[in-house]
């Protein structure tokens, strides 16, 4: 049972320095993680504290982290995860995390992923949520072709929890559903009357319209 009402980050990292670091960009910003390099005493406190993100960091030949990945379904862990991992480096498909960076994505881009399910209070142009592909190509990257050139105003999500808390705490000015094959979401778990099945490439003009 969870006892204190105070959030957290939550992170891993086998580097100590990087735990360091990102301790300190966050209490800059009010934000409060907890960091450990440790990974039996981080599900320690997983069980204790209130999570509202949960930053795991897979460096190569990663041994413990892959332990972590494969752990945290077993104990019903709820908090949006968010993957840093090698550009190169590809994982199970079975594995359902919220966001994935790589070294090439600025450290703006994380920051913003942390203070919106942590404080919250964002108002992101768009929020797009569809399922991950890795190195997709420009001429699909709907968040890069809907954002332009403030990349900063789209926030995009690869599952439905995660979604629905980002909405719990944000208000996009829209909200962009599956590119492809659509998922079907009923229309209450997303209250937003802004909402678009992106299908086809040129849903996006008519999208650009409404957020211009």
């Amino acid at each position: 049972m969870k006892q204190m009402i105070q959030s957290y980050v939550l992170a891993y990292d086998r580097n100590r320095s990087n735990l360091s670091a990102l301790q300190n960009m966050l209490a800059a910003r009010h934000i409060k993680m907890f960091g450990s390099d440790n990974i039996y005493r981080l599900l320690k406190y997983m069980e204790e504290l209130q999570t509202d993100v949960f930053l795991l960091t897979i460096h190569p030949d990663d041994k413990p982290a892959e332990t972590l990945l494969a752990e945290l379904p077993k104990r019903n862990f709820r908090a949006p995860l968010v993957i840093l991992k090698p550009q190169q480096l590809t994982l199970s498909s079975d594995i359902k995390a919220a966001h994935y960076l790589t070294e090439f994505d600025p450290p703006q881009k994380l920051i913003d992923i942390l203070e919106s399910y942590h404080l919250g209070s964002k108002r992101h142009k768009v929020m797009i949520f569809h399922s991950y592909q890795a190195n997709l190509p420009d001429e699909q990257n709907y968040c890069r072709l809907l954002s332009e050139p403030d990349k900063n105003n789209c926030f995009e999500v690869y599952n439905q929890e995660a979604a629905q808390q980002y909405l719990s705490k944000n208000n996009p000015d829209a909200i962009c559903i599956e590119h492809g094959s659509p998922f079907t979401v009923p229309p209450h778990l997303f209250p937003n009357q802004h909402i678009f099945y992106v299908d086809r490439q040129q849903d996006i003009a008519e999208i650009k319209n409404f957020l211009h």
